[in-house]
């Protein structure tokens, strides 16, 4: 289980062509599902709120907090707290179809338990094994990394606090009976020091995150806000003294801010000497009054002086997470947009001369801190790897890398082929590499940086489905080489092309393959040979208005499908620089928002990154690392969510199903950095401009080979051309387990 993902976010304000900042961005939500009738306008309120600000501030995710659904009205269909299985429609009603709006339906919750989510018995299993991308609960402990700017990190440790509180025998409360007997289950009995270890753990996270510039701890029940006095029904020590120790461990390592929820208000204080904030944001879909008023938890409230600065409100909100290389910055923020309560850190100083207590650090599988979800089951759908900018023998060793965790998932995943976006083949000089693409038919890069080295059993297998980079046109005639290039998996049989994939029953794909480079330099252009190459295959000063009319008309005919992605080398979004200087990739990207396609997927740029852009019905993907890694940011065209990652080599993995499109973000060291998923599209109401539309032959869009006497067709399907066998049956898990020679068998050429 991958407890650490490391992410950098690229979002910006623009002034001209400058970059000005880079950051991290987060909304912070607690307490939220409650089906209460007197309640729901507040939630609705508060939902739309939080979409307002996710796109003003162009957040990366939402921190949530615990306590995710609780029980209804009398009489209410919901009579029940947390859920009854993986499929409670709780996680529709009270959850997907509220955080609906565009700007935050395609966030990740990095989520976390609270009690009413132990309440029933077995709700926090099936919490954790419940099945959407965008409900991130790897294990009840875990970390994130994000890189904030150039070598500056924060750390997210989210923490499992229940046992703190309630002890080994759970809450007391006759609606609370299952959490004692789920303690049980899990296997966090007194005997095996499972509160030593959850302490354990989170001291030992947190020693492993000194070095970065901000640390956030988030819990479901506070340490200082409103704090609760655990109760044990052995008197443990341990468990009565947790709430205290781990706010003493807190302020020992100057944690940069300690979020909780479980307090129905919004608050927020600086403490531990300007070093730490502590934050409450308890009031997504309840609401309390202060801690001080609040009964039995009133004993919790912060005491006089141990804070500069402070207050609650009790209101319902959201909390509002800026993070950037000179500060952290929390707002409160009310249901109505008012902000309450603004507080800010500076980055930290690693703190020296101690160490974590490691007594009863538990080992990496030990269930007091992790929860083993069951293997997800096969399902039909389509399982593609995507990677660009790779054949490059200066990073060989890299290069290789990558290719060996491509043919790790290659084998889990029960992929079918690879998408390559393009710059296929560098130059590297003082080798016999020398040369930019390649020379000849039969040239040997094609063998040693292609063939030798994405050679895994797996993925040796795979058709790779290709466009051209601008390396692959830099040298002369290099264009056409690789175009001739004799290989079944060699599959490149055009400029301009399509692939349809049935998915599953009445689900198709549409993958719409462009070939970028003029589109982005001009015909004329005088870079390298690309102008000289350009003028070879017969395009003027009109091909860029027929090729845009060809994809137009592509995505028009593929208009119904459920899924449709356009594959090409140059970054329509990604990179404003890149955008802003290129001739047509504007154009691109006005006609992938016109028909609102599922995704458009590129390299050239050599990071990954992901922004939902379209009001939120289009991906922009960049994978342009599979060889090659740029060490700085490329701010995209607009401010969209999303997230940037530099310096890093890896490829993506797609995964299509009838549900829902998800790339993973995959580094050389088999780390998912990132993930990103967008659901069905709607057909588009467009109509395609058929004015400058080419004739089925023309050299525009369709690859004539030059250096032969007469007009060739397209390379045959038998060399690496895109004609697959018809479809007899869907991809399915009894296909996949029964044999690998049916990964093509529902792959159909459109045009």
């Amino acid at each position: 289980m991958i407890l650490a993902n490391v992410l950098l976010l690229a979002a910006s304000v623009f002034a001209a062509d400058t970059r000005i900042s880079t950051y991290f961005d987060a909304l912070i939500i607690g307490d939220w599902g409650n089906p209460e009738a007197a309640f729901q306008k507040d939630i609705a309120q508060v939902a739309a709120q939080m979409n307002t600000w996710a796109g003003l501030k162009g957040s990366s995710a939402i921190l949530n907090l615990g306590d995710n659904f609780y029980a209804g009205d009398v009489g209410s269909k919901y009579p029940y707290h947390g859920v009854n299985s993986t499929i409670d429609s709780k996680f529709v009603d009270l959850w997907s179809n509220v955080y609906n709006g565009d700007n935050i339906k395609n966030l990740p919750w990095w989520t976390i338990l609270g009690n009413h989510d132990w309440y029933t018995k077995n709700s926090y299993s099936s919490e954790l094994n419940f099945k959407d991308t965008h409900w991130v609960q790897p294990d009840f402990f875990y970390t994130k990394r994000v890189q904030v700017d150039a070598g500056v990190y924060a750390s997210f440790i989210f923490i499992e606090t229940d046992l703190f509180v309630y002890g080994y025998g759970g809450h007391t409360k006759p609606e609370a009976k299952g959490m004692g007997p789920s303690f049980v289950q899990q296997g966090w009995v007194p005997e095996k020091k499972t509160a030593e270890k959850q302490l354990a753990w989170i001291e030992n996270a947190i020693q492993a995150a000194n070095n970065d510039a901000y640390i956030f701890v988030l819990g479901h029940h506070p340490v200082f806000t409103c704090a609760s006095i655990p109760v044990d029904k052995d008197n443990d020590p341990t468990v009565l003294g947790s709430i205290k120790a781990l706010k003493a461990m807190v302020d020992k390592w100057q944690v940069s801010a300690y979020f909780n929820g479980h307090q129905h208000t919004l608050a927020s204080y600086i403490t531990n000497n300007g070093k730490t904030l502590q934050v409450q944001s308890g009031s997504g879909g309840k609401l309390d009054d202060i801690c001080a008023n609040s009964g039995s938890r009133k004993a919790g409230t912060p005491p006089p002086g141990s804070f500069s600065f402070g207050n609650e409100f009790p209101v319902t909100g959201f909390a509002h997470l800026f993070v950037n290389n000179t500060i952290a910055t929390v707002d409160l923020v009310a249901g109505n947009g008012t902000v309450l309560q603004t507080v800010s850190v500076k980055p930290r100083t690693p703190v020296t001369g101690i160490k974590a207590d490691s007594t009863f650090l538990p080992p990496a599988d030990d269930p007091s801190v992790h929860f083993v979800k069951p293997a997800a089951p096969a399902q039909a759908g389509l399982d593609l790897l995507v990677i660009g900018d790779w054949g490059n023998y200066a990073n060989l060793k890299d290069q290789k890398k990558v290719a060996d965790v491509m043919d790790i998932w290659a084998k889990e995943q029960g992929s079918t082929a690879v998408l390559s976006l393009g710059d296929n083949f560098y130059q590297t000089k003082g080798t016999p590499y020398d040369y930019e693409g390649v020379a000849e038919p039969n040239d040997k890069k094609f063998v040693d940086l292609w063939s030798a080295v994405y050679s895994g059993k797996s993925l040796a297998k795979l058709p790779w489905w290709m466009v051209l980079g601008n390396h692959d046109w830099y040298l002369n005639k290099s264009q056409i080489y690789s175009m001739q290039y004799n290989h079944p998996n060699w599959q490149i049989p055009d400029f301009f092309y399509t692939k349809r994939v049935q998915i599953d029953a009445g689900v198709y794909a549409s993958f719409i393959f462009v070939e970028t480079d003029l589109l982005n330099y001009g015909w004329n252009s005088t870079k390298q040979d690309l102008g000289r190459n350009f003028k070879l295959q017969g395009w003027d000063a009109n091909t860029a208005k027929k090729q845009l009319a060809w994809l137009d008309n592509a995505l028009s005919q593929a208009n119904n499908d459920q899924y449709v992605f356009v594959v090409g080398h140059h970054t329509g979004f990604a990179c404003a620089w890149d955008v802003d200087n290129s001739v047509s990739m504007k154009d691109v990207t006005a006609l992938v928002n016109k028909w609102n396609a599922t995704a458009y997927i590129n390299g050239h740029h050599h990071t990954f990154a992901y922004y939902y852009t379209n009001k939120g019905n289009t991906l922009q993907v960049q994978t342009g690392n599979g060889g090659n890694i740029d060490n700085g940011l490329c701010v995209p065209s607009s401010v969209a969510p999303g997230q940037e990652l530099t310096n890093t080599f890896g490829f993506a993995h797609l995964r299509i199903t009838a549900t829902a499109a998800t790339f993973d973000f995959v580094t050389a060291n088999n780390e998912v950095a990132f993930i990103a998923s967008i659901g069905q599209r709607k057909p588009a109401k467009a109509v395609a401009d058929t004015t400058n539309l080419p004739p089925a032959g023309d050299v525009s869009i369709h690859f004539v080979d030059p250096l032969k006497a007469t007009t060739s067709a397209p390379v045959p399907a038998a060399t690496g051309g895109s004609v697959a066998p018809p479809a007899s049956a869907l991809y399915s898990a009894a296909d996949k387990v029964a044999t690998t020679l049916l990964i093509s068998a529902i792959i159909a050429l459109m045009l």
